[in-house]
């Protein structure tokens, strides 16, 4: 049985290259995943506002996590989207149990 599952939102470079350093340290009782920015792989501009890049994850989510509650965790920019990606996400019937921000600037207080 395992928790909630964690999915960790690349910051605004794009990779998720910068969550490797806090692999030793995980609890083994999540599922971890890493959502990367796909438009460094399509070489194309995917997105006209960060509340589509958000709509995007959040179905990206919703393909691998039908229900129940997950927990999102952002550096940098990935903070901003993690907390864009709320709404998006409980739409899909998803609760966001928890955020967790990393040298984040996003504003909670909306």
């Amino acid at each position: 049985h395992y928790n909630k599952p964690v999915y960790f939102i690349h910051p605004v470079g794009g990779t998720v290259l910068c969550y490797l350093p806090l692999i030793p340290y995980l609890n083994t009782e999540h599922i971890y995943n890493a959502i990367q920015d796909p438009e460094l792989t399509k070489g194309i501009s995917l997105f006209s506002s960060i509340q589509e890049m958000a709509k995007y994850y959040a179905k990206a989510i919703y393909a691998q996590h039908k229900k129940g509650e997950i927990i999102l965790v952002g550096a940098s920019f990935g903070g901003n989207m993690a907390v864009e990606m709320v709404s998006p996400l409980e739409r899909l019937g998803i609760k966001v149990q928890k955020i967790i921000l990393i040298d984040s600037w996003a504003n909670l207080n909306r």
